[in-house]
């Protein structure tokens, strides 16, 4: 096989085969038009541009195949080393790809770096049946991704004093009201942002004095969450009366466009969070609120099995982290002396 440096123009071509034979492979669980997505897929593609394999990448997550926006990774990786050499060299030293990913910790957790390194290491692997020698990521010691840091999350005072300012935020026009509502939904029930992103009006049950939420969790696994109507039922009722004002025909609650596409629900809360003094250093978005629920409802009930399922967790040791942030459990050993 042949150690060389690539150029631009090789490494689009490689990249754009690898990239629609990766497409092709991925999950169609989320496409709604398999029709539109089997012409999109057999369409011949002649990419000039790293951008233009960013562009196709995106109209793919559009059509449902979403495990294609994970291939950005590699285009990000890209775009450095031609910035940074004006080459790529797929068996470039040890340390110039630990420098990459090191690189990245200055703005993202280990486990999203883990996560495009591997996603890295797929186009890496890929060369060498194009007759190219790379370097095996997994051959590489990257030491700093191995510190894994607990979530961050509210404590019970915090988590009650973010509802309170939640409470009163503005609903002057359907968007505040959709992002309140997407906040109260997490809050209340600990669901992921996916999850709240991929909600459907038929998976919602009026049930007496709950709403019942069918949730479509990872891996298409399906669980059932509930909140009292008295802490969402009018927001959640002059959310659907606004929407069908609209005329919106998703499927999708929090989609006001006439699309069966699912919305991006990513909302930023240190608005709420400066008002009670507790802004994270990294993490402060809803995902905060579903480590907060986690630990809130571990501490109360002090079940984790029960935690475990409010979760939709598969793996009860996925959920034992937050007996290690629990303060209550460290207090009681502290009593043992």
């Amino acid at each position: 096989m042949e150690n060389k440096r690539l150029n631009m123009e090789e490494c689009v071509k490689l990249l754009g085969d690898f990239v629609i034979l990766k497409a092709k492979g991925f999950s169609q669980n989320s496409v709604f038009d398999s029709h539109k997505v089997a012409i999109f897929l057999l369409a011949s593609y002649d990419f000039k541009s790293l951008r233009e394999i960013k562009v196709f990448l995106s109209k793919a997550c559009k059509l449902g195949i979403i495990s294609a926006r994970n291939l950005v990774a590699i285009i990000d990786f890209l775009e450095y080393q031609f910035k940074r050499n004006g080459y790529f060299e797929p068996n470039m030293e040890d340390k110039l790809y630990v420098d990459y990913f090191f690189n990245l910790t200055k703005r993202l957790k280990s486990s999203s770096i883990k996560q495009k390194a591997m996603i890295v290491n797929l186009f890496l692997k890929y060369l060498p049946s194009q007759g190219i020698q790379a370097k095996n990521l997994k051959d590489i010691s990257m030491k700093f991704l191995h510190n894994k840091a607990l979530p961050n999350f509210l404590n019970d005072h915090q988590y009650k004093a973010f509802l309170q300012h939640a409470i009163k935020m503005e609903e002057y026009n359907i968007f505040q009201i959709k992002r309140k509502l997407a906040i109260f939904l997490v809050y209340y029930t600990g669901i992921r942002s996916r999850e709240v992103s991929r909600l459907k009006l038929e998976d919602i049950r009026n049930d007496g004095l709950v709403y019942v939420f069918r949730i479509n969790g990872k891996c298409a696994r399906e669980r059932f969450v509930s909140i009292k109507k008295e802490h969402i039922g009018t927001l959640l009722e002059k959310y659907i009366a606004l929407r069908e004002e609209l005329q919106c025909k998703s499927q999708y609650l929090f989609q006001l466009r006439n699309t069966n596409e699912a919305p991006r629900t990513c909302y930023s809360l240190k608005p709420l969070l400066k008002k009670i003094d507790s802004v994270q250093s990294r993490g402060n978005c809803l995902h905060l609120l579903r480590h907060s629920y986690a630990s809130f409802i571990y501490r109360s009930l002090k079940d984790i099995v029960l935690t475990s399922q409010m979760l939709g967790h598969t793996n009860i040791n996925t959920t034992q982290i937050y007996i290690h942030i629990n303060p209550d459990t460290h207090e009681k050993v502290a009593e043992l002396f």
